[in-house]
């Protein structure tokens, strides 16, 4: 988890820096690696990210990213997992690599491939890359909305970030009613409401190209995921089973890529079980696992956590939750959440991850 900000304000160069300091302050959570902030006074561009290192842990991953020449400027949150592949694509058309980061793919696919890099790319993914030549910037976010983006605009400033509290520098906080009455009801808002008057969340699979000189955008979306279950009608059970036996073996697999490590979430389901079975037949070593024991609660799954961690020899930690633990952690939760939880399972999630913090950086989850 990293964090992105920035803004496009033609007429604003004179409060750049202290805005875009403080849109990076207020991600550091979000990455306590390293920060760093870009500007370009002409035609007033400002760029700012918190680093979580994950791949290539050296200060060569450092972001805003620029390329060799200087033309094009990225910042990135997420992670590519066929970078590898998309990499050795690249060097045999003639790219050459200085680190060792899924930043520097997108980066260089872009050099390559313009904004048909969006086509190329498997991972969760929110960045915002600046083609200083061109005069424009490509905002984007991964087909299935897994990493956070919102959009906001005052006057003549558009506006993006990885939380929505980075944007009330700009626009002041008003509550959305319309969102709240979709998330009370529904668990979710949808499309592209936020919680925040003013505020946009950027639907999955969409991207902007924003004119630099101008600040103004162009959404569209790059890719419907709800298309790709067209493709598939004529297929067999037999070939249907087989094809998502494939899928998750590649999938696990890849999220198995980490310069830092990796531990499991493991709720005793059907997901997180079959994912701990798949990554064991990938690694050499035991998996740390971590769970939440809610003790005599109806819903606990510990009986079928405990087959589990027997069959597939984990190294388990189970973090016992009481009413305390929980209410203790239910505000930090709304913070983090920018408004109503929408499911009580998000403080649980949060209690397994700041445990998880003390062993690994990446967690493997169903």
């Amino acid at each position: 988890m990293c964090g992105i900000a920035g803004f496009l304000a033609p007429d604003a160069v004179a409060t750049m820096q202290q805005i875009v300091e403080t849109m990076a302050d207020s991600l550091a959570h979000r990455g306590p690696d390293d920060a760093g902030v870009w500007l370009d006074a002409e035609p007033g561009i400002a760029l700012a990210h918190r680093r979580l290192a994950i791949l290539d842990l050296s200060p060569a991953g450092h972001q805003p990213m620029l390329s060799r020449c200087g033309r094009f400027v990225l910042v990135f949150n997420g992670e590519i997992y066929n970078h590898a592949d998309l990499r050795r694509e690249l060097e045999a058309q003639g790219e050459r690599f200085v680190t060792g980061s899924d930043t520097e793919t997108i980066l260089r696919g872009y050099l390559r491939w313009g904004r048909g890099v969006l086509d190329r790319l498997e991972g969760m993914y929110a960045f915002a890359l600046v083609d200083r030549a061109r005069g424009q910037a490509l905002v984007a976010r991964d087909p299935y909305g897994i990493k956070p983006l919102y959009v906001a605009r005052a006057g003549d400033t558009l506006a993006f970030a990885s939380e929505m509290r980075c944007l009330t520098r700009l626009v002041p906080p008003q509550v959305d009613e319309a969102a709240l009455a979709e998330l009370l009801t529904f668990g979710w808002a949808a499309g592209s409401l936020s919680n925040l008057k003013g505020i946009e969340r950027v639907p999955g699979g969409t991207c902007y190209t924003v004119d630099l000189a101008t600040a103004g955008a162009a959404p569209e979306r790059f890719l419907d995921v709800t298309t790709l279950l067209a493709e598939r009608r004529d297929m067999t059970p037999a070939q249907a089973e087989e094809l998502v036996a494939e899928a998750l073996d590649r999938s696990v697999r890849q999220h198995l890529m980490s310069d830092v490590g990796y531990a499991l979430q493991l709720s005793g389901g059907v997901d997180s079980s079959l994912v701990a079975a798949i990554a064991g037949s990938h690694t050499d070593w035991p998996i740390s696992s971590f769970s939440v024991d809610i003790g005599d609660h109806p819903l606990n799954e510990r009986p079928w956590r405990d087959e589990v961690v027997a069959r597939y020899g984990l190294v388990h930690h189970e973090l016992a939750l009481g009413g305390r633990d929980f209410a203790d952690a239910f505000e930090s939760c709304v913070w983090h959440m920018e408004g109503p939880v929408p499911h009580l399972g998000c403080v649980m999630i949060r209690l397994v991850c700041r445990a998880v913090r003390q062993a690994s950086k990446v967690v493997l989850t169903g």
